[in-house]
């Protein structure tokens, strides 16, 4: 399964509850409604969710209906994650998801870019 938004790859290492996107560049609500879709439809059909969100050097934030529509999946959605992993995130994102971990049903774990594959495969475990 492989989708692309403008901003929001989505990659083909989804499947069934686990979910890998990328970020790139400004996120429009557009771009961002894509990933929170598939949120959405693996907390339906599963419960509990795992994701990974890299964020591509390019990456510069998103625009306001976009950070709304993040802000509402980190509210709804991470209470059942198991595994969520943030590869290259910056610091503003890093700040939102410490303050937001108790909210996290499983683990929360934030890696560098060359530890991509270590993340891929620990969401997969």
């Amino acid at each position: 399964m492989s989708s692309e938004s403008a901003n929001v790859v989505i990659d083909s290492d989804t499947s069934n509850n686990i979910i890998v996107a990328t970020y790139k560049n400004v996120i429009k609500k557009e771009d961002f409604q894509v990933f929170y879709d598939l949120l959405e439809k693996a907390h339906n059909q599963f419960g509990d969710i795992r994701v990974l969100v890299y964020f591509d050097d390019s990456f510069k934030g998103w625009e306001k209906d976009a950070a709304e529509l993040n802000f509402k999946s980190v509210s709804e959605y991470v209470k059942h994650a198991t595994h969520l992993a943030y590869v290259n995130p910056d610091p503003h994102k890093m700040l939102q998801m410490k303050i937001a971990s108790p909210l996290v049903k499983g683990e929360l774990r934030f890696f560098n870019t060359e530890d991509y594959e270590k993340a891929l495969n620990w969401i997969k475990e």
